[in-house]
């Protein structure tokens, strides 16, 4: 599965770090990923991702939650950018070499992220 049927299946909206007591269905656990899914009068609906365990005020789950929440969102970002800074790249009639050599990198970034096996 690569990264665009990924994010087709997986929930909508930017995923949130969210730490504390209560924010999670189980017991004890204080950390979880989450998605604001819509509202319901003046109230925002948030769904849970996922759950980060064990979790501790002491642990690195709170950690763990950030960087996974941050580093899914930052990905399909940083591919449209990397794809809009690639065709821009290629506008030019005639590149240099190290223009030819910069859209050569950019084409191989873009083709590794999106045609990673997740």
């Amino acid at each position: 599965m690569n990264i665009y049927k990924v994010n087709k299946q997986a929930s909508k909206g930017k995923f949130i770090p969210i730490h504390g007591k209560g924010t999670c269905f189980h017991e004890n656990n204080i950390d979880s990923i989450q998605t604001k899914v819509g509202m319901d009068g003046d109230e925002e609906c948030w769904e849970t991702v996922a759950e980060i365990w064990p979790s501790s005020p002491k642990s690195q789950s709170k950690a763990d939650a950030i960087l996974l929440a941050v580093g899914f969102n930052f990905i399909l970002e940083a591919l449209e950018g990397l794809k809009d800074a690639r065709e821009f790249a290629c506008r030019w009639d005639e590149m240099d070499d190290e223009e030819i050599k910069f859209s050569k990198r950019l084409s191989a970034l873009i083709d590794k992220i999106e045609n990673c096996k997740i």
